[in-house]
């Protein structure tokens, strides 16, 4: 979104020119708009562009294949937001492609270290890295802004409408989350205040980045009022604790246990019966039910041990189900079901 990536967003004002068209807005200096920049490390202070700027959105760090990393600015521009009485939100960037499983670690990661009050956006800021299929790339972001809302903050997906439209199926992450885009499509000029006329025309549009004024800094405006989240509107509570999942009734004859028996479960995913162990090779999320986004009951480190009596291929994963106390159960995932990378060894 930064100086770095100035390619990306070459591309982005190159294919502007072909998808923008105007809308109905006579004056760029709409009372009802606010504006704001968007900072990452290459802007170390924060700038009052306008000079009517409310808000800042900056970069806390982001995931690159996996690699997740740190962006050192996040909590001086916090601050510096704060001071000024500035409505703060956060970005991350989201280089995972369709790879759940890295987007699940980088939000495991990041969304507890969130310095903006719970309902504020935290965007997705995925431009880069996206897999050729389509669906496998909604599904990791969904699953990713489900982080985000269960975790109690707004998610929003940015992007450039080219980019959006070649890896993402929009209108799925529209059905889900109404009016979540933010959308950078850059006008001519070095105006600070947006010239409609090139407005990336697109449902579910409510943050514009319509400038990144020459390559140094991002400007934002917003057009329904999401920026207040957090703040003036949809403010939330820490979340409550995670509870445990109701389980089907091991009676129910779906879910009778016996030698190479199958059966599907209340989300209609299909198991199937093996009694074994697995043994982890690296750090993984011990869940109260078999989904990405399902609570954690524990990280479990390599060298851990599971007993397990079912197994499932699904969303992405090959689950484990482990047997707990009370007629509970645990699920892990132990295998990348796209490439059938192991997460550690089995034994039966």
């Amino acid at each position: 979104m930064k100086v770095k990536h100035k390619i990306i967003k070459g591309l982005a004002v190159v294919a502007a020119a072909v998808f923008f068209v105007g809308i109905n807005v006579t004056s760029s200096h709409a009372t009802e708009r606010q504006y704001g920049g968007d900072y990452s490390k290459y802007q170390p202070s924060l700038y009052n562009n306008t000079g009517k700027d409310s808000f800042g959105i900056s970069q806390i760090g982001g995931s690159v294949n996996g690699y997740i990393y740190d962006q050192a600015t996040y909590s001086s521009h916090m601050n510096q937001g704060k001071a000024r009485g500035w409505h703060m939100h956060t970005y991350i960037w989201d280089q995972t492609g369709s790879n759940q499983y890295q987007t699940q670690a980088m939000l495991n990661y990041f969304l507890a270290r969130i310095q903006a009050p719970y309902g504020s956006i935290v965007a997705l800021d995925y431009e880069a890295g996206a897999s050729w299929n389509i669906e496998a790339n909604t599904d990791n972001i969904l699953l990713g802004m489900r982080m985000i809302k269960q975790a109690g903050f707004t998610p929003m997906l940015y992007s450039y409408k080219p980019y959006l439209m070649a890896h993402v199926d929009v209108n799925r992450v529209l059905q889900e989350f109404p009016n979540s885009l933010w959308v950078a499509g850059y006008q001519n000029g070095l105006s600070v205040w947006p010239n409609y006329h090139y407005f990336p025309s697109m449902n579910g549009v409510a943050l514009w980045q319509y400038s990144d004024y020459g390559g140094q800094q991002d400007m934002n405006v917003d057009l329904t009022g999401i920026t207040n989240n957090g703040y003036t509107q949809n403010k939330q509570t820490a979340p409550k604790p995670a509870q445990p999942v109701k389980q089907p009734n091991p009676n129910q004859k779906a879910e009778v246990i016996t030698r190479n028996s199958v059966w599907k479960d209340s989300m209609g995913d299909v198991w199937h019966s093996e009694s074994g162990t697995f043994t982890s090779n690296t750090w993984l999320h011990l869940r109260w039910g078999a989904k990405p986004y399902s609570s954690t009951i524990a990280y479990v480190g390599p060298g851990t041990v599971i007993k397990y009596d079912a197994w499932s291929r699904h969303d992405g994963f090959v689950y484990l189900r482990q047997p707990r106390g009370n007629g509970q159960y645990g699920y892990v995932a132990v295998r990348d079901a796209n490439t059938n990378e192991a997460y550690g060894t089995f034994k039966q």
